[in-house]
């Protein structure tokens, strides 16, 4: 069934609804509406053992991240967002330093925690217990210096309860990583894996935490139960996590691609206000508009509920790039068609 207007927004990569109200491009949709690496990490062979062998339930750290032994791994930091409300029972008044990625606020609300959206790290309210955040922030690719935030993790522990970093995408800014910190200051980390490496539908996210937090991470890892995540997914990961090399030149390929990307909105009369190396945030009064020219034109963008002169461009890959700037022109030179002023978007 086709869906109306008030269908066509929400989380990125939703292209069955992207089709049901725009119909299939001839071409196919040119999917940017999420901020992954087009140019994904190269699948290696993976041994029959991967399949045959029940994964561990646990991450091991020493090929992970080094600044903590302590990960709990889970088919998408989605779920580990969702399940942290019930690993931090005791907090009760949740901070969401925004605006962010939607799904922190709606966790904890839908477990029926109260939760305050505040916009400056100085606003933490007194009675907060728990403060989540996203370093670099989508969609706007704000960046907190991760010795600013040592104060904050200290001031909650001592609150009993915690500070929660999203680090989604950080692999393309290492430097802003909570990591070496987590060991002086107590603080939950949240990794996602699909996003810089490019495998999303490999599903894995993974939970970092110090010492300090050990039982929120003995928590997630009852909630989420035994072997949560397949050892296909887990073998994948650890030979990109420990290849170091392919790492470095794809913060080079993206930062290019990057510049690339941004110079084309800018050459279409579109002004980026934000972003990382995985994205562009432009405002535009008629975003939504713009959004809807675009998909048209068989590319498929990201607007947003709450900000409705957002919308945000996801990378093309370099054999993609030429169509996407060839529509960038098409819109530039043609302007905005008529459209529904009145639409409105959902989560």
């Amino acid at each position: 069934m086709a869906h109306g207007p008030d269908r066509i927004f929400g989380h990125g990569g939703n292209l069955r609804v992207a089709s049901d109200h725009f119909g299939h491009p001839p071409d196919g949709w040119l999917d940017l509406s999420t901020g992954i690496n087009p140019r994904p990490y190269p699948i290696p062979a993976i041994p029959a053992e991967a399949f045959t062998r029940l994964p561990g339930a646990y991450w091991p750290g020493k090929d992970a991240y080094k600044f903590s032994p302590w990960v709990v791994a889970a088919p998408g930091s989605e779920l580990l967002i969702r399940l942290l409300p019930h690993a931090l029972p005791e907090a009760t008044r949740v901070a969401v330093l925004g605006p962010t990625y939607s799904s922190h606020a709606s966790a904890w609300r839908n477990a029926g925690r109260t939760v305050v959206e505040i916009s400056e790290l100085r606003d933490l309210p007194g009675d907060a217990t728990v403060l989540a955040l996203a370093n670099p922030n989508n969609p706007d690719g704000r960046q907190h210096d991760p010795r600013a935030l040592v104060g904050v993790a200290r001031t909650l522990a001592e609150r009993g309860g915690a500070l929660v970093v999203d680090e989604a995408f950080v692999d393309v800014a290492p430097e802003v990583s909570y990591g070496p910190y987590i060991r002086e200051a107590p603080a939950i980390i949240l990794r996602s894996f699909g996003k810089f490496y490019g495998l999303p539908g490999l599903r894995l996210g993974m939970a970092v935490t110090g010492t300090a937090n050990r039982a929120v991470r003995d928590r997630l890892a009852d909630l989420l139960g035994a072997w949560p995540v397949s050892g296909p997914a887990l073998f994948v990961a650890k030979k990109a996590l420990q290849d170091t090399g392919w790492a470095e030149e794809t913060r080079r390929y993206l930062a290019n691609a990057a510049t690339r990307l941004r110079a084309t909105l800018a050459s279409g009369g579109l002004t980026v206000v934000g972003g990382t190396d995985l994205f562009a945030l432009v405002q535009h009064k008629e975003a939504r508009q713009v959004h809807a020219a675009l998909a048209w034109q068989g590319v498929w963008t990201r607007v947003f509920t709450e900000r409705p002169d957002w919308i945000r461009f996801g990378l093309p890959s370099e054999e993609t790039f030429p169509r996407f700037e060839e529509a960038i022109a098409k819109l530039a030179r043609d302007g905005l068609p008529p459209g529904p002023k009145g639409l409105h978007l959902v989560r």
